[in-house]
């Protein structure tokens, strides 16, 4: 499945997936592992046009344009867990 396809829920499933890939890699450059996930929350979303630079805190959408890029932030904490565990 494209991103193009995607509504906000699939976007947002595809941050999380790599939000956990993110902490798959810092605990495993950390001699550590990823532990149970303690908290997530969804951020602002950015619907812009191509090659856009603007941002807002409380999210964009833009209506100018067909073709879009679109950024969904989540924050995702979760335990490490010290290798050997």
């Amino acid at each position: 499945m494209s991103y193009q396809t995607l509504g906000k829920l699939g976007l947002l499933a595809k941050a999380t997936e790599d939000g956990y890939r993110r902490a798959l890699a810092l605990a495993d450059n950390s001699k550590g592992k990823v532990g149970a996930l303690i908290s997530a929350q969804q951020g602002v979303f950015q619907i812009t046009e191509r090659n856009s630079t603007a941002t807002s805190g409380c999210g964009e959408y833009d209506t100018s344009t067909i073709e879009k890029t679109a950024k969904a932030v989540v924050t995702l904490e979760y335990e490490i867990e010290p290798a050997g565990r």
